[in-house]
């Protein structure tokens, strides 16, 4: 028998030697690699060449190399989807915007002093705001009230479809603020109520849109606001569900489901501020609050009937109050050319508004050290900023796990 030592390294037997050292080195490289084939142990031994089902360790790792060196190629068909996604997304909102408008013009198209109508005026209150109050006969929870109020509709309008505003003037809001900007005329919104004794409190989520009345639009409703003579502002509100924003019924907080609800703020004419005894028609609103809702969970019909009947002139009188001292302007500021602010979240702060019920200015901080908060589910591609702080936050502590998915979308 040979010596190996002395063996011709270029004669056939050191080369099968070497050939069969190479295929077990190979073969234990290859253990748990499923890019191998392993069909049997006789194929590996006999040919280096892969099954034409798998790559080679080679060309795996050559592939693996490729596509590290090109990032946007490995990203390019994630980020697709999450395009379409979002696309298909911002359309749902758009679609349930507009139904939502169509909600708010119908009931409010009913609303008229003929016997047809299918409206009963439930409190009247003579003076100069002319307070009246509505209940559809046949939709349950569902309510007009029709008034005039001291501001010119631009202003009126601004500051009542400002969602931020609204703990300033309703006692009944404990917190409100904007979730999410889909574009600059529609937002998803969150409040929190105060609880009426003795209902638990409610909160709800809704889509929230803001759009001027065209000319042409809403022909049914000339005999509230003639377009020929007065300008149209339309807010109008309806729940949706995000994931960020669960029902919090452990908290003993229920969710309201809203059909619609929403404001129609109109100018006056001249000849109509005349009738009502009003020196300066440009310094005066009507307006129209509808509010269709389920209000959730068990809730007597005589706390639906305080709410609404004694609660509600307490609100309106609040809300004068601030549309006297607030500065008039006839043309919307945020129809025209609405603010979308950067929204962000303070993450010292947070633990602490959402357990305790700090106030507005509780939340107003010098600290520059914001959430690091990463969205779900493909949604990171809807993130153009985070979301300011809004509103006082005082809300239930499970709130905490929708404020780790602030997101925006594109304007």
């Amino acid at each position: 028998m040979s010596d190996p030592k002395n063996e011709d390294p270029n004669s056939e037997s050191s080369g099968a030697l070497k050939a069969n050292a190479h295929n077990e080195v190979f073969r234990k490289l290859s253990f748990g690699i499923p890019s191998i084939s392993f069909k049997s142990h006789k194929q590996i031994e006999t040919s280096n060449e892969p099954d034409e089902n798998y790559f080679t360790l080679g060309q795996n790792f050559s592939n693996e190399i490729l596509r590290l060196k090109n990032p946007k190629k490995r990203s390019s068909t994630k980020k697709k989807k999450t395009n379409t996604k979002t696309k298909s997304k911002i359309d749902k909102y758009l679609l349930k915007s507009e139904k939502s408008l169509d909600k708010l013009y119908t009931l409010l198209s009913q609303l008229s002093s003929k016997s047809s109508s299918p409206w009963t005026n439930i409190l009247s209150i003579k003076d100069e705001y002319n307070l009246q109050i509505y209940r559809h006969n046949t939709i349950e929870n569902c309510f007009v009230i029709e008034a005039l109020i001291p501001s010119s509709p631009g202003s009126a309008f601004d500051f009542m479809a400002d969602i931020e505003n609204r703990p300033s003037w309703d006692k009944m809001v404990q917190n409100a603020f904007v979730l999410q900007n889909i574009s600059k005329h529609i937002k998803i919104q969150y409040t929190k109520m105060n609880p009426v004794w003795p209902t638990s409190s409610r909160d709800s989520l809704v889509l929230g849109t803001i759009k001027e009345l065209a000319s042409e639009e809403w022909p049914n409703i000339h005999h509230l606001a003639d377009p020929k003579s007065c300008l149209r502002y339309v807010s109008v509100t309806t729940s949706v569900e995000d994931k960020r924003c669960p029902v919090y019924s452990s908290e003993g907080v229920v969710r309201m489901s809203i059909s619609v609800a929403g404001y129609l703020i109109c100018s006056i004419s001249q000849k109509q501020a005349s009738s009502l005894g009003l020196s300066d028609y440009q310094s005066w609103s009507k307006m129209y609050q509808v509010l269709q809702a389920d209000f959730g969970g068990w809730i007597p019909k005589s706390v639906i009937n305080k709410v609404t009947t004694k609660s509600y002139p307490n609100t309106f009188n609040n809300l004068v109050s601030e549309l006297k001292v607030r500065e008039k302007y006839i043309h919307s500021k945020s129809i025209k050319d609405p603010e979308i602010p950067e929204q962000s979240f303070l993450n010292s702060q947070c633990n602490h508004i959402l357990s305790d019920g700090s106030s507005n200015n509780s939340m107003r901080s010098n600290s520059s050290e914001l959430c690091d908060i990463q969205p779900d589910d493909g949604e990171s591609a809807l993130t153009n900023t985070s979301l300011k702080q809004s509103g006082a936050l005082a809300t239930t502590p499970n709130i905490r796990g929708f404020l780790s998915h602030f997101l925006d979308y594109p304007r």
